[in-house]
């Protein structure tokens, strides 16, 4: 009997130890999007991140994807930004010259 208390019990601690590490993995996980604005229309709420947008950007693979994220200073017309996506949606962003756009999408990205 007693084993088989300990046998549930290692099995209860793998599962957990399973899914934590699932779990860190989807919080560390990070894709990059590229997104040349054009013409960004901003909505205005309160507080820090008063900014938000919503962009189609272009990922490595050359996928697209509307994107929205929020910023506490406006953006213009014409940048350039990498989006670090994580699961929850955009984590941070860069703004970026187009030489720092992998070449494979550049032209997509540009275009855009």
């Amino acid at each position: 009997m007693k084993a088989k208390w300990i046998g549930i019990v290692a099995a209860l601690l793998v599962v957990i130890a399973g899914v934590g590490g699932w779990l860190m993995h989807m919080e560390n996980y990070d894709e990059f999007y590229y997104v040349k604005l054009v013409d960004p229309q901003a909505k205005e709420g309160s507080g820090t991140l008063r900014y938000e947008y919503t962009v189609d950007a272009v990922n490595e693979a050359g996928k697209s994807k509307s994107l929205t994220f929020k910023t506490s200073t406006p953006l213009e017309n014409g940048q350039i930004l990498k989006l670090e996506v994580r699961a929850a949606g955009v984590f941070h962003y860069d703004l970026i010259e187009a030489d720092q756009i992998p070449e494979k999408i550049r032209q997509q990205v540009l275009q855009e």
